[in-house]
């Protein structure tokens, strides 16, 4: 199912809270977003080592397909691009079992059996996908009972950004770098961008990092945009400690 709204419940990205190295296994719908996909990338390079991605043939698959539908005219050379992207970005899941997994899948579109199959079989602790209908039905002890976590993009890179100041100050610097590059004259929002893919709660966080780089000071940030109650309580309270961890230079 292809859609890109905002998913009802995300049972939290334990690992990044908790300090070890998650295993984040990707939908198509996640890697077509270029946006998405250059900000997994950022954030994923950082020092700051707190997931690894990972995708399977039909994953990608369906990237493709999607992308080809929608750019009919673009060059064989843009597809090969796009695969060398997403390939470099995740490791592959070779080894899954649709049929033994279809015991105790919960998903409402059967099409999407194999995401759950190459989770589980994986060993991944979260599957990130940005489609709302995908568990939506769900209770909350179907959802407990599950082998990973269900996060929205959005989710997951606010998830990051709380549990490491450093890890949104790389991942920012790191796109204000490749943006600043390809337009010097500024004619970029990385904000925007965010919110256009569906990550207004992460574009919030990065204009405030963007405000912090520019020289304004955590308490004026914090005062001209400060966090709603949409975000965690913990976050709320050390943030202006957040504020001051994120460098001022790029």
């Amino acid at each position: 199912m292809w859609i890109d709204p905002w998913y009802p419940r995300c049972r939290g990205c334990r690992g990044v809270r908790g300090g070890s190295v998650e295993r984040v296994f990707v939908d198509a719908n996640i890697l077509y977003s270029r946006t998405v996909r250059d900000w997994l990338f950022a954030l994923s390079t950082s020092e700051v080592q707190a997931f690894e991605l990972f995708a399977s043939e039909d994953v990608l698959a369906e990237v493709v397909y999607h992308f080809r539908r929608n750019n009919p005219s673009r060059s064989g050379g843009s597809v090969k691009a796009l695969v060398d992207q997403m390939r470099e970005l995740v490791v592959m899941v070779s080894r899954y079992d649709c049929e033994r997994a279809r015991t105790d899948y919960l998903g409402a579109d059967p099409n999407d059996l194999h995401l759950h199959a190459a989770a589980k079989d994986g060993n991944c602790s979260i599957l990130l996908t940005d489609d709302r209908e995908l568990y939506a039905g769900l209770s909350e002890e179907q959802l407990d009972s599950m082998p990973y976590s269900v996060c929205t993009s959005d989710e997951f890179f606010c998830d990051l950004a709380e549990s490491s100041a450093v890890l949104l100050d790389q991942a920012v610097t790191c796109e204000l770098r490749y943006w600043s590059g390809k337009h010097p004259d500024g004619g970029f929002d990385l904000a925007g961008q965010l919110a256009m893919a569906g990550c207004p709660r992460f574009g919030y966080l990065v204009k405030r990092a963007l405000m912090r780089k520019s020289g304004l000071g955590p308490s004026d940030i914090s005062r001209i945009c400060p966090l709603d109650d949409s975000y965690p309580p913990a976050m709320r309270a050390n943030d202006l400690d957040a504020l001051a961890s994120i460098s001022t230079d790029f």
